[in-house]
């Protein structure tokens, strides 16, 4: 009937699904804004040429970052039910690959269902911790751990020191690690706070930057690790050169408004500014701006948690500006006439850089530097040096 009377995205995706169907194959719709696409079942050769089972999306507009949760009829395992985005369709590929190491599955599953016949908390948690080890990622494994660990008046430092075990065993899986992080949160209380979202926000950024040869869904992680940073949370902390907040350095949204204490190193982490009166952003003078370097970056610590954070700086560009000191006439002599309207900078002799004005004159002995002006996150860099000298008449 798609065919004979037409059809839009929904009954694509559906004839996907029943096509798959009818030879055995696992498909289902899912929604993507404004669209209908198709989560296919699939083998997929990884780096080393091995075939492994995964998923794809057919009639695709969105990809794995914007696929939102299936009918409750396809949580598979029963996964991505409590996660706290509707678009947690790459749920699938996280359990498919449990599900691909079945005897860990296996394992795991019965040494939970062991710890169910256990009341002392002693033992449920040992129990807990061997269900885990019998497959590290899996996910009701790492839910039972956490509910042992909230119950059993776990410390602060037990709490970092196990998200940072589940950031790592998740860096291919970034929705359900994000997930995990924020139950910990919950559970861990006030205390834990800072320190669990240093973790998360540091394993986000490592599955942002997962490559294909670490997993065949590299990226579909690397997709969906950038939207939890940039559309849900934002960085630890941002900088920039020039705009409104020029030469400030500021909190991320989600870390403003609770008084975290944090500091930052302009010197890569041999001296350190602290802030701990509750403020959120710092303003640089231009004296503290002048020691920001590509090479030591910005680093940003949350006090009281082990992470290190960067913002990174970059390296002005190298640019094509060919001119000289014009010492007759004391001005800025451009070739060709190419003279640039905007994006430099000058500074004259030891003074403050200031935009560049190409109608000035240099009298007597000066040194005028010529640069491309900061922006954003990246440094000016100076593309060339004029001296100019007095005239004797």
């Amino acid at each position: 009937m798609v065919f004979e009377k037409g059809g839009v995205c929904g009954a694509l995706a559906k004839t996907f699904a029943n096509l798959n169907g009818m030879v055995g194959v696992p498909s289902f719709v899912v929604g993507q804004p404004g669209h209908a696409a198709t989560l296919t079942y699939e083998l997929r050769a990884n780096s080393s040429g091995k075939m492994v089972p995964t998923y794809r999306i057919q009639n695709d507009v969105s990809g794995w970052g914007r696929s939102k949760a299936p009918s409750a009829a396809h949580w598979q395992c029963g996964w991505g039910a409590s996660s706290t985005s509707s678009d947690s369709g790459n749920y699938i590929l996280y359990s498919q690959d449990a599900l691909s190491d079945w005897d860990g599955y296996v394992r795991s599953l019965e040494t939970r269902l062991l710890a169910s016949t256990f009341e002392n908390a002693e033992d449920r948690s040992v129990i807990a911790q061997a269900s885990r080890g019998a497959q590290e990622i899996n996910f009701d494994a790492i839910r039972m751990q956490i509910d042992v660990m909230a119950k059993n008046g776990t410390s602060a430092t037990d709490w970092e020191v196990f998200a940072q075990g589940v950031a790592e065993d998740l860096v291919y899986y970034p929705l359900a690690m994000h997930d995990l992080i924020k139950e910990m949160e919950k559970r861990a209380g006030e205390e834990s706070k800072v320190r669990l979202e240093a973790v998360r926000l540091a394993g986000l950024q490592r599955s942002s930057t997962v490559t294909s040869s670490q997993t065949v869904n590299s990226d579909a992680c690397v997709r969906v690790a950038k939207q939890l940073m940039g559309e849900k949370d934002g960085s630890v902390a941002t900088f920039s050169f020039d705009g409104e907040d020029a030469l400030k350095i500021k909190l991320g949204e989600h870390l403003r408004g609770g008084g975290v204490p944090w500091k930052f190193s302009l010197d890569g982490g041999k001296t350190w500014t602290e802030l701990t009166d509750g403020s959120y952003e710092y303003q640089l003078t231009e004296e503290q701006a002048e020691l920001i370097t590509a090479e030591n970056n910005i680093m940003i610590q949350l006090i009281g948690v082990n992470t290190v954070n960067c913002i990174d700086i970059l390296e002005g560009a190298k640019a094509t500006l060919k001119c000289e000191a014009n010492d007759r006439a004391n001005r800025i002599y451009f070739f060709d006439g190419q003279v640039p309207k905007s994006g430099y900078q000058m500074k004259v002799d030891d003074g403050k850089w200031e935009p560049l004005d190409v109608t000035r004159t240099f009298e007597g002995d000066r040194v005028v530097k010529i640069r491309t002006a900061p922006s954003g996150a990246t440094m000016g860099r100076v593309q060339c040096e004029l001296s100019f000298t007095a005239n004797e008449g």
